[in-house]
């Protein structure tokens, strides 16, 4: 609550200050919002290592062309305009364009404020053809396989995961790897040699189960596997998470997690945070804290407290409190806790307690988090290709994956009807929710792509925003004494009656008249006779229902 009050104070308080500054003129825009680039020009391939690259400048910006060699390189300044590359070696190239927008203000004295905007990426392929990297929503359809051996004749069983369909070879997503087991009950990875290859293929099926997940959000599929221990035959052989290469026509992985008791125990509370913001201050145990201090006594009522002669006398007394445990819970967990704590009170910028969050989640996971391209998708905040929002929405998309590699986000059955939801860090908590039932949505979404717009809420189905591997499990909606089919068919229907009319706010408040995607997604349950098992109302604008009666 202490949440939704803040967010509703401050939603007034920008509201205010937008209808000031209109009045006085003291806000002045130098340039349009922030909108999604292009990639820039570039030849798929070329063969000699001499081509050019060029894009559309921008008139009311700075901008400039930057180039990351294939295998983990860094961003580099190269030019602006159209920049010509020759006896460029054998490789792949990423071209992207930085806009970097001007927003100049007027507070006593004239000062700017600069937001970068980076294009999306166009990839050149020097010595050979470049490999098409497929969307994530594809991937996640590959098939693989895993096999057992003992590769190195030292008494271990080892797995071979070797991708059996799916994509084509060298396009990012992860091949074939041999993972040695050590001692420690942790794996080693190794890219298999052909004749290694051929011998493991030849292994026994292993019982582990394997999933696929983009847990470091980089666009690319990693490799989970469950039941390790039993697969090989060792208790002390840890699940494992098997990063994709990441690039294309890189066949090492990225590296390779444990899914040890840390990782375990930073799963489950940041799952846990993730659909209730209260959680840690409202779960954490309280424990007695008791402290003794010494204050002095003059029975005669003079001499110096200091010379005990004097008749004085020292006395000891306690103070006995209760406070919050939060050692329970992992420390990162906890770091990242306060650091978007820090940005809901305005304590730190947005743009670095992100980037915290995000060297936190590092740590946690040993390889890079991002990198996805996220162009055309949007959110009820505005594009993705805001800095702060696209960076926010990738560290859900990693932590999201965290909790389903360690199986705290159960994969959603087929046949119910659920209530699903996708929280940005450090904005709004679980500011979109949706309803799910067979990989098919229905929500609502602003038609303003600005930050904390207000256009008007309207509703579609399977809204690109509304990937289920994109979004978690919240709860269940059902009616009673009806199938799930023929309730998801009502729905549907009243959806179908909405006339995407009503005034959006971010945060709605009561008889304001204005609604978001959770108070979308609460009406349409009411108004068709349903309750769900998650309190709608917790969620911010969820307890401003849309009225039964635009969906008549």
């Amino acid at each position: 609550m202490r949440v939704l009050n803040w967010w509703n104070e401050r939603a007034a308080a920008i509201s205010d200050a937008r209808r000031i500054g209109a009045a006085v003129g003291l806000l002045a825009m130098a340039t349009t919002c922030v909108q999604a680039q292009p990639a820039p020009t570039a030849p798929a391939s070329s063969s000699t290592g001499s081509y050019t690259v060029s894009y559309m400048p921008c008139s009311s910006c700075s901008h400039w062309l930057e180039e990351k060699a294939g295998d983990g390189g860094t961003w580099q300044y190269v030019g602006q305009g159209s920049v010509t590359f020759t006896s460029k070696p054998a490789g792949t190239y990423y071209y992207r364009v930085v806009y970097l927008y001007l927003y100049y203000y007027s507070a006593g004295a004239w000062s700017y404020a600069s937001q970068p905007s980076y294009g999306a990426a166009a990839a050149v392929k020097v010595g050979g053809t470049l490999t098409q990297v497929e969307s994530l929503e594809r991937q996640l359809n590959y098939r693989f396989e895993v096999r057992r051996g003992d590769l190195n004749g030292d008494g271990r069983q080892d797995l071979f995961v070797n991708r059996t369909s799916g994509g084509t070879a060298g396009n990012g997503v992860l091949e074939a790897v041999l993972l040695l087991q050590q001692s420690s009950g942790r794996f080693s990875p190794r890219v298999p040699t052909s004749s290694q290859r051929r011998t493991a293929s030849a292994w026994p099926q292993a019982t582990a189960a394997l999933s696929l997940r983009d847990v470091n959000a980089d666009g690319f599929a990693d490799v989970v596997l469950r039941g390790v221990a039993g697969a090989v035959g060792a208790s002390a052989a840890m699940n494992q998470i098997v990063y994709s290469p990441g690039w294309a026509g890189t066949q090492s992985p990225l590296g390779v997690r444990a899914i040890d008791s840390s990782l375990r125990l930073f799963a489950r509370d940041v799952h846990r945070y993730l659909r209730d913001p209260g959680y840690f201050a409202n779960t954490a145990p309280y424990v007695i804290v008791t402290t003794t201090y010494y204050d002095y006594w003059c029975p005669n009522g003079y001499g110096d407290p200091l010379l005990v002669t004097s008749g004085c006398y020292y006395m000891p007394y306690t103070y006995t409190t209760t406070v919050r445990d939060y050692s329970v819970f992992n420390p990162s967990a906890i770091t990242i806790w306060s650091e978007e704590s820090s940005i809901y009170s305005q304590a730190k910028a947005r743009s670095t307690g992100l980037s915290s969050i995000e060297s936190v989640v590092e740590k946690v996971l040993t390889v890079p988090v991002g990198g996805w391209d996220l162009r055309g998708r949007r959110g009820e905040a505005g594009t993705l290709e805001d800095r702060d929002y696209g960076q926010g929405f990738e560290l859900f998309v990693s932590l999201l994956g965290i909790a389903s590699a360690e199986a705290q986000e159960v994969p959603r059955r087929s046949g119910t009807v659920y209530v699903t939801g996708r929280r940005i860090i450090g904005w709004l908590p679980f500011m979109h929710t949706a309803l799910e039932y067979n990989r098919s949505t229905v929500s609502a979404y602003d038609t303003d792509s600005r930050m904390l717009g207000n256009g008007r809420l309207v509703s579609e189905k399977n809204w690109g925003g509304d990937l289920p591997h994109l979004m978690m499990t919240l709860g269940t909606a059902s009616r009673s004494s009806t199938a799930a089919s023929t309730y998801w068919t009502m729905i549907l229907a009243a959806d179908t009656r909405y006339d995407d009319n009503l005034p959006y706010s971010p945060t709605p408040l009561a008889g304001q008249g204005r609604y978001n995607s959770n108070g979308y997604t609460h009406g349409i349950i009411r108004a068709t006779g349903g309750r769900a098992t998650v309190n709608m109302n917790g969620f911010v604008g969820g307890n401003v229902p849309v009225p039964s009666s635009s969906f008549n």
